[in-house]
């Protein structure tokens, strides 16, 4: 049996439940010209034979035409049940089956050459390790034999696969071991000229067609583009010492090795701009070209919930600019407490909010403003709580000791003693006492007990008897 490394097997988990079990999915490189879900197309009527299948595309002129069959398996129990699967052929624009031989499934032609599957297990997929995967031509002449438990599309002349005895590696399209001197553990495409390995001490490197490894002589670092499809066109963060710069095409520096950082932090990006900082001044650089977008100009930035804005902090104060670093609000803030999607919570000496046009909502005179819910929110001053509206009228003036937010119109309040239900017009819509009441009231309660228990006692003690 074959075992796979955890990683991989994850790798390959989420890519099953991308793709879906029970059909294939759809590449760019093929149109729909019938399935089950959806709708005849004029292609669909042109060529009527489709409907014999369940599902047909057309990939670089060739039809690959799919049934769903249900396989019989028997349990360890000795009952029978059945596997959804396929069987997929290649068949010409009349309809015609081009070769006999079918697989469990056929992916869309790159190049004049498509990968398939087969299984004896009667249900295998191109992104799992069950079954063996091969390459066959639009003739439908195997090319590359049907022999990998998993191998990729070809990248750049190379496929990376996975073979029986648990050893990943490059092959060329006439299925030459490519680097056969080097031993990984996991291979991934090559992409502009380079690409991601792990080696056999699960130590992570990239390699160029050469055969060169590129850490730690030409780069002691280099991003990884992990699975996340929107970096593909993205320039590669690189580093070197202490200095950071972009990477392009053919090993070729989009941007020189000059920065003292370039965030990695794919989470920290403000849309597809990466922060860059050169001695204490901090940008942004556009990922895909290499531009300089927002000048070094600034000390320091503070993401907000509206992707088209961000904080920056000059020598002047906190402002807002876009993505262009246009200046939506002037540097005057001495702070952003919490940049929401249509507003922010400031601080010019005291605090207030301010939405993206720069216009004040609730002035800067409380000690603490709260996000509005409803509409409403909470503000502090001295120590006490009131509520405004979005346009900064005051609807209870800072009085009570505690407030949580209005639902429904209905907040609870509290002062010192009472806790109180009110509506935004401050009427108390009911009242009691509050756990600080509640204690005040026990002690002296305790306390009159007490006291009428001494004078009771008094009264009631025995006069001495004098012989």
């Amino acid at each position: 049996m074959l075992h796979l490394p955890t990683s991989f097997f994850n790798s390959v988990l989420i890519l099953i439940i991308l793709f879906g079990f029970t059909r294939p999915a759809y590449s760019q490189k093929e149109i729909v010209i019938h399935s089950l879900t959806t709708q005849d197309t004029l292609l669909t009527k042109k060529h009527k034979w489709v409907k014999n299948y369940d599902e047909v595309v057309l990939s670089e002129g060739v039809f690959i035409c799919r049934q769903y069959i249900k396989t019989p398996h028997v349990k360890d129990n000795d009952t029978i049940f059945y596997r959804n699967s396929w069987r997929a052929y290649l068949c010409n624009e009349k309809g015609q089956r081009i070769t006999d031989n079918y697989y469990d499934n056929i992916d869309s032609f790159h190049d004049g050459i498509a990968r398939v599957v087969k299984s004896k297990r009667g249900t295998a997929y191109l992104f799992d390790y069950q079954g063996l995967k091969g390459f066959i031509n639009k003739e439908g002449e195997i090319v590359i034999p049907v022999m990998y438990p998993y191998v990729s599309n070809f990248s750049e002349g190379l496929a990376a696969v996975y073979d029986s005895t648990q050893s990943s590696y490059f092959i060329d399209k006439s299925n030459k071991k490519i680097f056969s001197e080097k031993r990984f553990q996991y291979v991934d495409n090559f992409y502009k000229g380079i690409a991601y390995v792990k080696l056999s001490n699960n130590s992570s490197n990239y390699i160029d067609h050469s055969g060169n490894f590129l850490m730690p002589g030409k780069f002691d670092f280099i991003e990884s583009r992990g699975k996340y499809r929107f970096m593909e066109d993205t320039l590669q963060i690189v580093r070197k010492g202490n200095k950071y710069g972009l990477l392009g095409d053919s090993l070729k520096l989009a941007v020189p090795l000059i920065y003292d950082l370039i965030d990695t932090n794919r989470f920290e990006r403000f849309n597809h701009l990466s922060k860059i900082q050169l001695t204490n001044k901090v940008g942004f650089v556009d990922t895909y070209d290499g531009k300089i977008i927002i000048p070094l100009t600034y000390n320091e930035f503070k993401k907000s919930e509206n992707s088209n804005f961000i904080w920056a902090r000059s020598d002047e104060g906190w402002g807002l600019i876009n993505a262009s670093n246009k200046v939506l609000i002037p540097f005057v803030y001495t702070d952003v407490i919490e940049a929401l999607k249509d507003y922010s919570i400031v601080k010019d000496k005291k605090t207030g909010i301010v939405n993206n046009q720069g216009v004040l909502m609730v002035p800067c005179i409380y000690d603490n403003v709260s996000p509005f819910y409803d509409g409403i929110a909470i503000v502090i001053a001295d120590g006490k709580v009131g509520y405004v509206d979005q346009k900064g009228k005051v609807l209870i003036k800072p009085y009570y000791e505690k407030g949580g937010y209005f639902v429904d119109d209905v907040a609870t309040v509290e002062t010192k003693l009472m806790k109180y239900k009110i509506n935004s017009k401050n009427q108390h819509l009911t009242k009691s006492l509050n756990s600080t009441g509640i204690w005040v009231v026990l002690v002296v309660s305790s306390l009159l007990v007490l006291g009428a228990y001494k004078t009771i006692s008094v009264f009631t003690k025995r006069p001495s008897l004098t012989v």
